[in-house]
């Protein structure tokens, strides 16, 4: 501390704990609180503790911090990530409507787009609003949509279509399924094959 100053040290011991096995979150705590407020050793300090008290069901404690992490600009982690966390925890505690709010700011041109979109409609089945479900669906289950969505868009699709009684959307829904993802199978062996294609 005396050679490099404090940031650096922090910065040393940061590394270190991070780098270990099981880093207790009363360790972590310890030097975030040691941490200049709004640094970047701080934010990934933050971070941890945030995915840590997560982890261990402590919603509440982990968006306490998250709330702090989020207003620091040298954050480690995207807004959209730090977005997509709070909607998360606050669904995790049964909070449907506030989530809800958290996962629309999830901006378009991110990577958690996606994922929030599913997320969401899950949020509206929870508050038994499957025509929101539905609605929310839409988009995921596009052909344009192919190598961005995971199967569970069309599981979420299907569930809310049968929840609104459309039979025919479902079996529509089902029968989309298979193709899509056969199709996306072969091309995605292609591409782990040869980069040179097209479609990368």
């Amino acid at each position: 501390e005396n050679i490099f100053g404090l940031d650096h040290s922090l910065w040393v011991k940061t590394e270190e704990i991070l780098a270990s096995q099981s880093p207790t979150i009363e360790d972590i705590e310890k030097l975030s609180a040691q941490a200049t407020a709004n640094s970047y050793v701080k934010g990934r300090l933050d971070w941890q503790i945030v995915l840590s008290y997560a982890l261990k069901d402590q919603a509440d404690k982990a968006a306490l911090v998250l709330s702090r992490l989020m207003k620091n600009p040298q954050a480690p982690v995207s807004q959209d990530l730090m977005q997509i966390t709070a909607a998360r925890l606050l669904f995790q505690n049964g909070y449907f409507d506030s989530s809800i709010k958290y996962y629309e700011k999830v901006s378009k041109s991110s990577e958690y787009w996606t994922e929030a979109q599913e997320e969401t409609a899950w949020a509206y089945i929870r508050k038994g609003e499957p025509n929101n479900a539905k609605a929310v669906t839409q988009s995921l289950v596009h052909p344009s949509m192919a190598y961005m969505v995971t199967p569970e868009g069309f599981f979420i699709n299907s569930l809310a279509r049968l929840k609104v009684c459309d039979y025919a959307g479902v079996v529509a829904s089902l029968g989309d399924f298979p193709k899509r993802f056969k199709e996306r199978t072969k091309t995605l062996e292609k591409m782990s094959v040869d980069a040179s294609t097209p479609d990368v």
